[in-house]
């Protein structure tokens, strides 16, 4: 662990989200039976422990949400940092929403994203859906 502190010049209680997010997408490919698959940013994304945590609290309930009630058969994470904030997109080929949910979002998700400060968008039709989670990060804590 010391290794891997010194190596990535990380702050204790920090971590790289894109190193960590493969495994995970490995995990829930199992669990759910689906493909998953994670886009690999290019550039390391250095977040706090506990912004990980509600990463990957997100990201499950997303996919499990895509395989319960989107029928999905695969799902695509990818993450980027853009001006102090975490970009997190899920996109996935299941049914999408009802036609007539409008302007309603998942609501765990857009609860557990609300209250971490950021906001979440949604597109959806017949075979694709693409949820979009933007959370504030501090500037000190990502880059390369």
């Amino acid at each position: 662990m010391i290794d891997r502190l010194r190596t990535r010049g990380q702050a204790s209680g920090q971590c790289d989200l894109s190193a960590e997010i493969p495994a995970l997408a490995k995990l829930l490919s199992l669990h759910w039976g689906i493909a998953v698959r994670h886009v690999e940013p290019g550039d390391a994304i250095i977040v706090s422990t506990l912004l990980l945590h509600e990463v990957q609290q997100l990201l499950r309930e997303a996919i499990a949400n895509a395989a319960r009630h989107g029928d999905a058969r695969a799902v695509e994470i990818e993450m980027a940092v853009r001006s102090d904030n975490l970009i997190l997109v899920i996109c996935d080929d299941g049914m999408g929403f009802p036609d007539h949910a409008g302007s309603i979002t998942p609501r765990s998700l857009s609860g557990r994203v609300s209250a971490l400060g950021g906001e979440l968008s949604l597109a959806s039709q017949r075979g694709y859906s693409r949820i979009e989670i933007v959370l504030p990060i501090p500037s000190a804590s990502h880059g390369a």
